[in-house]
């Protein structure tokens, strides 16, 4: 969008013709997707793919120590505590100290956070063109309705009765081939 815009712009100031998006060989997303949070003390950016590595790293820890801190175990607060170093690695935040970090309620809600946030990037995002409903469509119409079945099937090994490679009818896709 932030292209185009551009584009435009440079069309009104150009006394040449208006250049076209092949013409510019400069790599421009259309739209960042950058993770931002607060840190306790200022505003932090962040790839969200980086912080979803660091979470997927930490991950199978950290769902061991979220269930038996929210369990009746004696281990609950000791479990507890490792859930909240996990979280703070994994967003490199400090716990709160002089007003400098998150409190243990923000460093959880900041996990909640960003796993609401990448639920709806995989909501909002474009199907991958393989999955389309065009292209199953297309896919579709290339199928026989009806496989006919193959008889004559020996699982003995015999060949006895058995119709010769020379007398089987070509597949339909090798038919559709030629």
């Amino acid at each position: 969008m932030l292209q185009r815009f551009l584009l435009w712009l440079l069309s009104l100031v150009s006394k040449d013709e208006p250049k076209t998006e092949e013409q510019f060989d400069l790599y421009m997303p259309e739209e960042k997707m950058i993770y931002s949070y607060w840190d306790g003390s200022k505003l932090v950016t962040a790839d969200p793919m980086v912080v979803y590595r660091r979470l997927m790293e930490k991950g199978p820890e950290l769902n061991v120590d979220m269930m038996v801190a929210t369990s009746p175990s004696k281990d609950a607060d000791n479990a507890h505590v490792l859930m909240l170093e996990k979280i703070r690695y994994i967003f490199d935040v400090k716990p709160l100290e002089n007003n400098n970090g998150l409190t243990e309620e923000h460093t959880i809600g900041l996990l909640n956070h960003f796993l609401t946030y990448t639920e709806t990037l995989k909501k909002n995002l474009n199907p991958s063109p393989i999955s389309s409903p065009v292209v199953e469509e297309e896919v579709s119409k290339e199928l026989p309705e009806e496989i006919p079945p193959i008889e004559n099937i020996s699982v003995s090994g015999s060949t006895e009765k058995e119709p010769s490679t020379d007398m089987q009818e070509p597949s339909p896709s090798v038919l559709q081939s030629l």
